[in-house]
């Protein structure tokens, strides 16, 4: 919050004050009251954790100071530097092959020479987006994305997703259907994007400088990383894009095609004629897709574990019973 400066007092004639020497104007002269000074804002200090010196408002985060946006550079020269190294770390190894068994990884990137790009291959530039989540179970996150605008992708990077009318159909039919049995339950998919694999693979690339101890250390004994003997001659550390990440033009639809693979052997399709719209080709089990979130109807405990199981196969995923939450 940016503390709120005490106004000058208003001029709004010229003429000297009246009241120190009445004798200079005539009765008939406009009397100017002076406007007087507000008193000092009182200004209550922000409610969040000592620990965490700024103010997160729409997915941001805001210097309480200067009200400027922060960058993860100005966290990492800021207070809790340390805070947000460790998080930057979290990232890159849980993109990659982890780090210091601090995270699950995906293998979603690997670190290579910039020698081992293909000729002809775009390289593009990596953003790291930093966000406070207090009810996640790490809120301090830093997330890498890809620059996708100056990657290449001719075909449809378009991805079915349930409109507000199916998502409402859906929900009403199971209020309509309670009395038969019918309930409902939400799940999300954890890491929905980054769990996609690529035919292809993208080339990005981030600065060394965000490379800590921590990550560097651990992986130049272990031979896996290597990434202090992977820094070009351009200060930057090269990366191979094996799997869909956030901000490649197509990351969606092969979260999506990869989803279809996936859910076809337990009997789940996309209901033809709708966006989100899914049902199995027995049970009367449908669902609605948006992004990387469920909503779930179905009839009976069997019909559930089922959709779970067929979920928990290839996903890590996070229930909610009773469909409030996700």
């Amino acid at each position: 919050m940016i503390p709120r400066t005490t106004p000058q007092t208003l001029t709004v004639n010229p003429l000297k004050d009246p009241a120190a020497n009445p004798s200079e104007y005539p009765a008939s002269a406009p009397r100017v009251i002076p406007r007087t000074t507000p008193q000092a804002l009182t200004v209550n200090p922000p409610k969040y954790p000592a620990s965490l010196p700024r103010v997160q408002v729409a997915n941001h985060i805001f210097n309480p100071t200067t009200g400027q946006l922060e960058t993860i550079d100005t966290l990492l020269a800021g207070l809790n530097s340390n805070v947000w190294r460790q998080a930057l770390s979290n990232e890159l190894g849980r993109l990659a092959k982890g780090v210091d068994n601090r995270v699950q990884f995906t293998d979603t990137i690997e670190f290579i020479h910039r020698h081992e790009v293909p000729v002809g291959s775009k390289v593009t530039y990596a953003n790291l987006i930093c966000d406070y989540r207090p009810l996640k179970a790490e809120p301090n996150r830093a997330r890498l994305t890809v620059g996708g605008d100056r990657l290449p992708y001719p075909q449809d990077a378009g991805s079915p997703a349930v409109t507000l009318i199916e998502a409402k159909l859906l929900i009403n039919s199971t209020i309509s259907d309670a009395a038969n049995g019918a309930r409902f339950l939400a799940a999300d998919i954890k890491d929905f994007f980054i769990s996609s694999p690529m035919e292809k693979p993208e080339y990005m690339r981030i600065h060394a400088k965000y490379f800590f101890d921590d990550i560097c250390r651990q992986y130049d004994i272990r031979r896996q990383y290597d990434i202090r003997q992977k820094i070009a001659s351009d200060g930057f550390v090269y990366i191979k894009i094996k799997k869909g990440l956030y901000g490649l033009r197509q990351a969606a639809t092969l979260a999506y095609q990869h989803l279809v693979k996936n859910m076809k052997p337990f009997g789940y399709f996309p209901c033809p004629s709708t966006s989100g719209l899914w049902r199995h080709k027995d049970k009367k089990t449908k669902f609605c897709l948006c992004i990387d979130d469920f909503g779930v109807k179905y009839f009976t405990d069997n019909d559930k574990q089922h959709f779970l199981n067929a979920l928990k196969t290839c996903y890590t995923i996070s229930i909610d019973e009773e469909g409030k939450i996700i």
